[in-house]
């Protein structure tokens, strides 16, 4: 994760694809795939990528 002012770039994410959203938001497009982890938070995700979806939601809120 690099902080560079009010922006944030993870940089862990790049494997996984992404769009851009109506409100001009990048987001991540996740496959509906089962494939539970367990995140740090004591929540099991469906799958890697809405873990890290939701990491970059947390990310991002913390931020502004």
């Amino acid at each position: 994760v690099e902080v560079s002012g009010r922006f944030l770039s993870v940089t862990f994410l790049s494997t996984y694809p992404n769009t851009t959203n109506e409100e001009g938001k990048e987001v991540l497009v996740c496959a509906k795939t089962l494939s539970p982890v367990c995140g740090t938070d004591g929540v099991t995700y469906s799958n890697e990528c809405l873990l890290c979806a939701h990491n970059m939601y947390v990310l991002h809120r913390q931020q502004f």
